[in-house]
C-alpha cells in the first residue's frame, strides 16, 4: 500500500480525530489559554482592541502602553503554544489507540513547554522576517517549518534541530502543505468575519464581554483543530518518509 501524503485525507482524518474528541481537546485548550484571556480583559487591552479604551489604560502613544500590550501578546503566545502542545499529545495518544485525560495532556504539554515556546518564538521571528522581505518568503517559511511544533513535542530534538527535522519531513510535499496552509487561512478568515458581523450587530458600548466570549470560543475551536491538523500532518509525513508506526512514534511518552 502506498503511504502517500494527501491533503484531503489529512483534513478528513483531522476532522475525525478532532470531532471524536472535541470536548476534551476544546476543554484542554480553553483551560490552558483562559489565563491569557483574563489578562487581556483586566489589562484593558481587549477594550482597546474593539475601540472601547479603558480610562485607566496608558495612552497608546506612551511606552507604558506598548510594554503592556507586548506583555499581553507574549502571555497569550505562551499559553496558546502550551495548549497546542497538549492537544498534539492528546491527538497522538488517540491515534495510537490510547485513552488520555486532560490532566495527562497538561502534564505532558508542560514537560515540553520550554522547547515548544522556543521553537514557536523562533518560528514567529522567521515568519516576521519573511514578511518584511516579501510575502512569498513568509509562505515558504510557514510551509517548510509546518511541523516544527509536533517535532518539538514528540521527538524533542532541541529547538534548532526541530526546524531541520521539519524541513526534512516536509520535503517533497510542500505544495500539498501549502494547500493545508490555505485551508487554515480560509477557515480563520471565515470565523473572523463572522465575529466581526456579530460585534457590529451588538449595541454600542454593551457587548465587550459577549464579543470576547465569542472571540475566545472561536480561538478555542480553531486552535484545538489546528493543533490536531499539525499532529496528523506530522504523523502522515513520517509514515510516507519512514514508514514509522504510530506506536513507535509515540513511545517517547511512555
Amino acid at each position: 500500500m502506498e503511504n502517500k501524503f494527501r491533503i484531503g485525507a489529512t483534513i478528513a482524518q483531522s476532522f475525525e480525530i478532532w470531532g471524536r474528541n472535541i470536548v476534551a481537546f476544546c476543554l484542554v485548550y480553553l483551560v490552558v489559554t483562559l489565563p491569557g484571556m483574563f489578562f487581556e480583559y483586566f489589562s484593558g487591552i481587549a477594550a482597546f482592541s474593539v475601540g472601547e479604551p479603558d480610562s485607566q489604560l496608558p495612552l497608546a502613544q506612551s511606552s507604558d502602553f506598548w510594554v503592556l500590550y507586548g506583555g499581553v501578546l507574549l502571555l497569550q503566545f505562551f499559553f496558546e503554544y502550551l495548549a497546542a502542545a497538549t492537544v498534539v499529545y492528546g491527538a497522538t495518544q488517540y491515534m495510537r489507540g490510547h485513552r488520555f485525560s486532560i490532566g495527562e495532556c497538561f502534564i505532558r504539554g508542560l514537560a515540553v513547554l520550554l522547547p515548544v515556546v522556543g521553537v514557536a518564538l523562533l518560528y514567529t521571528v522567521f515568519m516576521a522576517f519573511g514578511f518584511l522581505l516579501l510575502v512569498i518568503p513568509m509562505f515558504f517559511i510557514a510551509i517548510i517549518y509546518w511541523v516544527c511544533i509536533p517535532v518539538a513535542v514528540v521527538e524533542r530534538p532541541g529547538i534548532l534541530a526541530s526546524f531541520s527535522r521539519s524541513r526534512e519531513l516536509t520535503h517533497g510535499n510542500r505544495w500539498r502543505i501549502f494547500g493545508l496552509f490555505l485551508f487554515y487561512i480560509a477557515v480563520a478568515a471565515v470565523l473572523s468575519a463572522i465575529i466581526g458581523v456579530v460585534f457590529v450587530a451588538l449595541p454600542a458600548g454593551g457587548g465587550l464581554l459577549f464579543y470576547m466570549g465569542i472571540d475566545f470560543f472561536s480561538r478555542v475551536l480553531l486552535g484545538s483543530f489546528f493543533a490536531v491538523v499539525l499532529g496528523v500532518t506530522y504523523y502522515n509525513l513520517r509514515i510516507e518518509h519512514e514508514g514509522v508506526d504510530i506506536q513507535e512514534l509515540a513511545t517517547v511518552f511512555d
